[in-house]
């Protein structure tokens, strides 16, 4: 916990020192590379994310106060209160961090600027290197599986995996060790690797069609390229699905189609959503001889939702599902150290019914304020980016329903989901009855490496 402490000092001294729109921009970098040995209590991303409630001003109570905000204070009282029923103390410091950094960054992002856009295209900016990176390896690793495994052996891994690093090729095995698996430089887990690069694809398509500049689009497609080299079927589905409801759903859901139209076009959203669960859940993975194959998520699902007959309102408790999956998991040859694989029914088991009615109501909300966004945008080149933001939540929500992530994806995706929650406050445009402007900046981009530029991200409301 002293690390997390210190790791939280030092956030809290950058926001003296830097501008908004810089300490912004790197915290949102460090947050999203999260260098796991530098705060084993918690997740670093979500420390350096909670450093950011010092610039947000009113906007943190404004966040704290509205209903994400207090459905997130409600959940992480649900997960912190279960522990009188559980057999194993909870991750204090990563249930706290979590939600605060969410709201603290949530906060930042919308302190930064009354336009958006220009937010997230700073920062796209800021963690641009570390995406292009990320991808360049994720693709590299997969040709050459010898150099992953080097790589994976080394201090640098363990500088950006902690102990999933160290402990991979001993007692804690994960799917990277497959030679058709990739995780590039952060992951050890080729599904979460493609979650982050397809998310972070998104949000960068999202300022392409905004500004309508080409380089965001070859950056968005080789991101694409990097979450599909992971070999995980899961990227493979979602980036059709999210990139066709990106492309679709603007023309289906705007202010001039009909009400049949628009009813039909969320009917499709919610059907194209459940095939795709659907087909995750019965085909076969890409390699026999992956661990995390479907046959092991509808087994595990089977066995959560067993166990929950047993204590369908209070679930089992923090520890509750590893005690219970023990058992099974020996006898069907199977890791004692898998989850359930689906945020929902992690949840139930840990925390109980309530704080799943929690989750569910803040991905709800969530969802139906962007189809809004996307309604009442005003025009179809105004909507097109709205819904590309959409793509990036469904993205996280629909791959948490699969794998091993969280509503909010993994804490190297936590400055993403906080940009989307930060979009879903914004006034919907017709309530405000004018489009938001860019504004020019003043920031120097050559002091910055980055591969996009930042010219258009307002620093009027430095402190």
């Amino acid at each position: 916990m002293t690390n997390v402490l210190v790791l939280l000092t030092i956030s809290f001294l950058l926001s003296f020192v830097l501008p908004r729109s810089w300490h912004v921009a790197i915290t949102t970098a460090l947050s999203s590379v999260s260098f796991q040995p530098m705060s084993p209590a918690a997740p670093a991303g979500s420390v350096w994310a909670a450093g950011g409630f010092l610039k947000a001003g009113g906007n943190f109570i404004r966040v704290v106060f509205s209903a994400p905000g207090i459905l997130l204070i409600l959940l992480m009282t649900a997960q912190l209160v279960a522990v009188f029923w559980s057999p194993a103390s909870p991750p204090y410091a990563v249930v706290i961090f979590s939600t605060f950094g969410i709201i603290a960054c949530t906060a930042a992002f919308m302190a930064n600027s009354r336009d958006l856009y220009a937010t997230l295209r700073l920062i796209m900016a800021s963690v641009s290197p570390i995406l292009i990176l990320q991808a360049a390896a994720t693709i590299l690793f997969l040709i050459d599986p010898s150099l992953e495994e080097q790589y994976l052996r080394s201090p640098l891994a363990e500088l950006f995996m902690g102990d999933a690093a160290s402990r991979l090729y001993t007692d804690l095995p994960n799917n990277v060790t497959d030679p058709f698996k990739s995780g590039g430089l952060f992951f050890v887990n080729g599904n979460r690797a493609s979650m982050y690069l397809g998310v972070a694809a998104m949000l960068v398509f999202a300022v392409a069609v905004k500004y309508k500049r080409a380089r965001y689009w070859v950056l968005g497609f080789f991101l694409i390229a990097g979450a599909l080299f992971t070999f995980s079927k899961t990227a493979v589905i979602l980036s059709v699905l999210t990139f066709a409801v990106a492309l679709v759903s603007p023309a289906i859901l705007s202010r001039g189609s009909s009400a049949g139209r628009f009813m039909f076009g969320i009917g499709l959203l919610g059907g194209l959503s459940i095939v795709a669960l659907y087909v995750l859940a019965t085909t076969d993975d890409f390699t026999e001889a992956s661990e995390t194959a479907s046959a092991s998520r509808l087994v595990l699902w089977k066995y959560a939702i067993r166990a929950l007959a047993d204590s369908p309102i209070l679930g089992l408790g923090w520890g509750g599902w590893a005690r219970y999956w023990a058992g099974p998991a020996d006898s069907l040859r199977m890791s004692p150290g898998f989850p359930p694989h689906n945020f929902i029914l992690e949840t139930w088991t840990d925390s109980g019914l309530v704080a799943v009615i929690i989750i569910i109501a803040l991905c709800l909300y969530a969802i139906v304020r962007l189809l809004l966004h996307i309604r009442y945008a005003g025009s179809l080149s105004n909507a097109r980016p709205v819904a590309f933001v959409a793509a990036a939540l469904i993205w996280m929500v629909m791959h948490g329903m699969y794998d091993n992530t969280s509503f909010y994806g993994s804490p190297n995706t936590l400055p993403f989901f906080s940009f989307v929650l930060a979009f879903v406050l914004n006034p919907i445009p017709s309530h405000l009855g004018v489009d938001t402007k860019v504004h020019r900046s003043r920031t120097p981009s050559s002091f910055f490496p980055g591969f996009l530029s930042w010219r258009d991200v307002p620093l009027e409301e430095d402190r």
